[in-house]
Parts: structure tokens; sequence; C-alpha cells
């Protein structure tokens, strides 16, 4: 079995839950949801606040934000995409 293949695919998908939305969004410039997600996060996200960025933009209270409608939710389970 070659190890190093092995750590290479592990790495790759460690580092893809590991990324922050507007590192995600960069690596899939075509995807819409992706650009929302990483936007509500530059835009409400601060991490010495408590909750995840998605519980942090679901609370958002800007409701004359153009994405306000299409902002991302929590899930129930946590922070999963």
């Amino acid at each position: 079995m070659n190890f190093d293949s092995v750590k290479a695919n592990l790495n790759k998908q460690i580092a893809v839950k590991t990324i922050n939305p507007i590192q995600r969004a960069r690596l899939k410039p075509s995807s819409l949801r992706l650009a929302i997600n990483a936007q509500c996060y530059e835009c409400i996200y601060d991490k010495s606040d408590i909750g995840t960025w998605r519980q942090q933009v679901e609370a958002c209270p800007s409701v004359d934000c153009p994405l306000f409608c299409q902002r991302p939710k929590a899930t129930s389970q946590g922070e999963t995409s």
C-alpha cells in the first residue's frame, strides 16, 4: 500500500473542511452559493463572538441587505458545509 497517496488524499479532505468560506469560494468561483456565503462571512463573522460563522450570519439583523433572504443558515447538526 502506498501511504504517500493516502496521506495526500487525506490532507485534501481535511483541508477542504478547515478552510473558511472566502477561501472555499476562491476554489470554485462559479458557485453563487459559495460567493454569498463568503460575502456574509466577511461582513458579519467575528471570531471573538460566540457561535459558529453560520450561527452569527443567521442572526444577522441587517434586513436592508440584498442578501438577507439568501444568507446561509446554521444546520441542526452544527456547521457541516
